[in-house]
């Protein structure tokens, strides 16, 4: 699951990062949310918000893992905020 996650933040970070066209990068992206939130791990335990974020910390700090990047609203731009800047 943890390689799964990191595979979903890779392509939202290219996605983000690179400007890409939302309709071109969705299907891929809910594909991959999809495959996370049906892996069998979530069915001896509880889904919920704090597992969720628990998963995305895990999915950071393994190897080959990286932050997923926020962006922001700053004078009317989307900006991207990259997680050392936060």
């Amino acid at each position: 699951m943890i390689a799964l996650r990191q595979d979903f933040v890779r392509l939202y970070n290219r996605t983000v990062r690179e400007r890409l066209p939302v309709e071109r990068s969705t299907r891929e992206l809910l594909r991959r949310a999809r495959a996370v939130t049906l892996h069998p791990y979530w069915r001896d335990h509880p889904y919920s918000i704090e597992a969720r974020v628990e998963l995305a910390r895990a999915a950071a700090a393994a190897p080959g893992g990286e932050p997923e990047v926020r962006q922001h609203v700053v004078d009317g731009r989307l900006e991207i905020v990259e997680a050392d800047d936060s």
